[in-house]
């Protein structure tokens, strides 16, 4: 063990107050400003920068690294199927099939990986390198989704993206994605496994994500990630930030959006052989449902059952040991590096598998829907 396992205290009212504040900037403020800052300057550490701590932190990101690609994938899930999310992915037509798909997210997760591994501060290092594609990617989308033509294509008078002030890939939708990458770790450390995870490791965890998100062009007023020093304000806003995901989530769910859901998974299929869209739907029900549905569906045959064994072993037993737990994130790091390295044939074999699934906007341009060719 590591130290105290987190138990969140009861906030006073005027934290409380401190929360919901913060909340209400980010969703308010937040959808007005570009979600890559021109305020930071990534060239320049910030302030709270303490170099002593980036070493435990950045151990602590490691250390629970299977963990925590569980908690993003399950958090990629949800975030697809959030319009202000889904229709920029939609709109620049690199999430249109199950290849992209692929393409995309083992980008996603080679950079991640190694922005874990390296000094995102150190202009030479690969995280340092990915860091600047990611921004890139962001400031193309952004411009794109904000360009007179697609903003009056986008606007339409029962949508809620209409109003001059609001712009399109905004600090607002960075809070959801962050979110999306280690929210359900930290809210539920259980669920990904990470039975002996401490107060002082998630303390760790969040700072390092205050420092990355950071780099990506987060503003410290909207970054989720400030409370590294008082872990039950950091716990509490994150429920909040949960909540607004449910509410977001509207049942029945936007079917594209569900559609790429499940696209995602297929994509990712030869990274989590241990896993499916279903049996992760059954494991985050009690959480939030990644489908929406009030009734869990059945197991599939005896090859869902037989994966469910597995992924029952490893997340709710084998990790209860920290030895095996050292060893499933050292399997898991080797695992991700060959499903990024392994494309040609990975790309080659969904084109193959999944020529028809495609994802795409309707002719409005404003309420997505999937099609099949």
């Amino acid at each position: 063990m590591r130290g105290a396992k987190l138990t969140p205290r009861k906030l006073t009212s005027e934290e409380e107050h401190e929360i919901r504040d913060r909340l209400r900037l980010l969703s308010t403020v937040g959808k007005q400003v570009e979600g890559t800052s021109q305020t930071n300057d990534i060239t320049t550490k910030p302030n709270y920068y303490d170099e002593l701590r980036v070493a435990p932190a950045q151990g602590a990101v490691n250390n629970y690294y299977a963990s925590i690609s569980m908690s993003s994938g399950v958090g990629l899930l949800l975030l697809a199927q959030l319009k202000e999310i889904l229709i920029p992915l939609l709109k620049t037509g690199r999430s249109r099939t199950v290849v992209d798909l692929y393409t995309r997210y083992s980008a996603t997760i080679k950079y991640i990986k190694r922005c874990y591994e390296t000094n995102i501060f150190d202009s030479t290092s690969d995280g340092w390198r990915y860091i600047n594609i990611v921004r890139s990617m962001h400031q193309r989308t952004h411009s794109l989704m904000n360009s007179p033509e697609c903003r009056e294509e986008l606007r339409k008078p029962d949508s809620e993206y209409v109003g001059d002030e609001y712009v399109w890939v905004n600090q607002y939708d960075m809070a959801l994605t962050q979110f999306a990458f280690i929210g359900l770790f930290l809210l539920r450390p259980d669920k990904c496994g990470a039975y002996h995870v401490s107060e002082l490791d998630m303390s760790n965890i969040v700072y390092y994500w205050r420092l990355l998100s950071y780099q990506l062009g987060i503003e410290d007023r909207f970054n989720l990630f400030v409370y590294s020093h008082d872990m039950s304000k950091q716990i509490r806003l994150l429920e909040l930030i949960l909540d607004e995901f449910k509410q977001k989530l509207v049942t029945p769910r936007d079917e594209t959006g569900l559609a790429m859901a499940r696209g995602i998974m297929l994509a990712l299929e030869d990274l989590v052989t241990e896993t499916t869209f279903n049996i992760l739907e059954h494991h985050w029900f009690e959480v939030v449902s990644l489908t929406g549905n009030d009734k869990l569906a059945p197991y599939d045959g005896m090859g869902e059952r037989w994966k469910l064994f597995r992924f029952r072993l490893i997340f709710g037993y084998l990790v209860k040991s920290e030895l095996a737990l050292k060893w499933v994130n050292r399997m898991y790091k080797r695992k991700s590096e060959k499903f990024c390295d392994d494309s040609t044939r990975i790309r080659k074999k969904l084109a193959k598998k999944y020529p028809d699934q495609v994802y795409q906007l309707d002719d409005h341009h404003t309420i997505p829907k999937a099609t099949k060719h």
